[in-house]
């Protein structure tokens, strides 16, 4: 049976929480740039997929 739009929101809501967390928790200046920030997230969402994987 397919995912509900709420079961997918559920997910992806707690993906964008993990992915605040994890920016918070990095020791970076408070000024990025949004290119900067995008590399951030990219590399913590392979981290978290990673994680999922293994």
């Amino acid at each position: 049976m397919p995912l509900t739009n709420d079961e997918i929101l559920d997910v992806v809501g707690d993906l964008l929480k993990e992915i605040a967390d994890k920016l918070r928790d990095e020791e970076t200046p408070g000024n990025l740039s949004k290119k900067e920030i995008l590399e951030l997230v990219q590399k913590i969402i392979v981290d978290i997929v990673s994680e999922l994987t293994d």
